[in-house]
C-alpha cells in the first residue's frame, strides 16, 4: 500500500490524505451527534473540549514539523553524497586517463558508473543493492591491484588512484546506507495519533459551533493533513516523485566517454 502511493503524484498524495481525514471527521460527527454524547456535558466541559482542540493541533503542528526537518536533512545528505560520488567517479577516471596503458581499466570504471544508473537505482527504491554493480566495483578494484608503476609519476599517480577506489567503495556504502533513511515508525505511530485525536475533538467542535467556525476546522485539519503528507513524500530519499536521482552520475558518464 505505501509502495503504491510512492508511485503516485504529489498533489495525488495530499488530495487523498485530506478526503480521508475528510471522511474521518465527518464520520466522527455523525457518530457524536447519534449518541449525542455532547447532550450530556456541561458547559465547562464543552468549553474544555474546544480549548483541547488548540492545543493538539499547535502539538501537531510542532511534531510534524520538526519530522520535516528530519527528513529534509535526511534528502539533503542522500543528495549530496551522491553529488560527490559523481565528482569521484570523474575524477577516479580522469586519473586514470593520466596513467599509461589504462584504457581498459577506465572501461572497467565506466561499466560500474553504468550500472550504478541501470541496475542499482531501481534497487535503492526498495532499500537493496545490485550483485551486479558490486561484482563489476570488486572488478575494478582487481585491476587496480594488476597495476604495477614502473617510474615516480606512475607511482604519484597509482597512489590517488587508490584513494580513489577506496573513496568510491565508501560513497557506494554510503548511499546504500541512506536508502534506509527515513522517519522511525514510533514518530509515524505518534504523529498519527495526535492527528487522529485532533480529528476526533474537531468532530465534537464540527457538531458544537456554527458554519463559520467549522471552516475553520476543516482548515486547520486540512492544513495538519497536508503537512504529513509533504513529511511522507520526502521521507524516503530514493522512492516517490520527490526523490534524489542519478543526474549527476548520469552526466559524469557522458564526460568519461568523451574524455
Amino acid at each position: 500500500m505505501i509502495s503504491w502511493l510512492y508511485t503516485l503524484p504529489d498533489l495525488a498524495i495530499v488530495m487523498i490524505g485530506m478526503i480521508c481525514a475528510a471522511v474521518i471527521l465527518f464520520s466522527l460527527e455523525y457518530l457524536t451527534r447519534k449518541t449525542q454524547f455532547l447532550c450530556k456535558m456541561s458547559d465547562h466541559e464543552k468549553e474544555f473540549l474546544i480549548s483541547l482542540q488548540s492545543g493538539l493541533v499547535a502539538l501537531s503542528a510542532v511534531l510534524l514539523s520538526f519530522s520535516l526537518v528530519m527528513v529534509l536533512n535526511n534528502f539533503d545528505s542522500a543528495d549530496k553524497n551522491v553529488s560527490v560520488e559523481a565528482s569521484k567517479l570523474e575524477e577516479a577516471d580522469r586519473t586514470l586517463y593520466q596513467y599509461n596503458n589504462s584504457s581498459t581499466i577506465r572501461a572497467d570504471l565506466q561499466r560500474y558508473a553504468q550500472s550504478i544508473v541501470n541496475d542499482e537505482w531501481s534497487q535503492l527504491q526498495i532499500k537493496k543493492s545490485s550483485a551486479v554493480t558490486a561484482d563489476l566495483l570488486n572488478k575494478y578494484d582487481l585491476q587496480l591491484g594488476k597495476l604495477n608503476p614502473g617510474n615516480l609519476r606512475e607511482s604519484v599517480i597509482f597512489a590517488q588512484i587508490l584513494k580513489n577506489a577506496n573513496e568510491l567503495a565508501e560513497l557506494r556504502t554510503n548511499r546504500i546506507e541512506r536508502a534506509h533513511l527515513g522517519l522511525h515508525s514510533i514518530f509515524w505511530l505518534v504523529n498519527l495519533s495526535i492527528l487522529f485525536g485532533v480529528l476526533l475533538i474537531s468532530a465534537f467542535g464540527l457538531a458544537l459551533n456554527s458554519v463559520v467556525t467549522k471552516i475553520g476546522v476543516l482548515l486547520q485539519v486540512f492544513g495538519l493533513v497536508g503537512l504529513t503528507a509533504i513529511v511522507f513524500i520526502v521521507d524516503q530519499p530514493f522512492t516517490g516523485k520527490v526523490s534524489v536521482t542519478a543526474e549527476p552520475i548520469v552526466k559524469t558518464i557522458e564526460a568519461m566517454k568523451l574524455r
